[in-house]
């Protein structure tokens, strides 16, 4: 029916999506110039392993108007979300050792198999770890903050 179905899949880096042709005529997935298959006659597949997070747009090359996309999460991420103003003074006394709360790093594991240590700078020095995962700072929640 001319058409990708369906438009747009969402995978983790590393997963092999699999494009199947089930109409009666020839396609041909074009993603750029990060993958190409050849000219798929009906019950042809094609296979292509993401090994990048990102979103890959394609196209059927006989059939332009044919588009389909891929998004390719990673499985964890890391960030240092910026503070607003009001806190920064906050967060920069706390790098100078001086009371208060703590600097935050966000984690976000998009596959629950996912295990996050953290090692942290404790009193005592390098060395402090804390696993997340399971206790009572990440339990049941795909989004960490520390």
């Amino acid at each position: 029916n001319y058409q990708f179905s369906p438009p747009t899949v969402e995978v983790l880096v590393g997963t092999e999506v699999v494009w199947t042709n089930n109409d009666d005529a020839q396609h041909q997935v074009m993603g750029g110039k990060t993958f190409r298959s050849g000219a798929l006659d009906t019950g042809e597949t094609y296979r292509f392993k993401f090994s990048k997070a990102g979103t890959y747009d394609y196209l059927c090359g006989f059939h332009p108007h044919m588009t389909g996309r891929v998004v390719v999460k990673p499985y964890v991420t890391l960030t240092n979300p910026q503070p607003p103003d009001g806190e920064r003074a906050q967060q920069d006394d706390n790098r100078k050792g001086r009371e208060g709360g703590r600097p935050q790093v966000r984690f976000t594991a998009t596959d629950p198999r996912i295990r996050v240590v953290v090692h942290a700078c404790g009193g005592q020095g390098w060395g402090q770890t804390e696993d997340i995962n399971g206790d009572h700072h990440g339990a049941g929640n795909p989004l960490f903050q520390r």
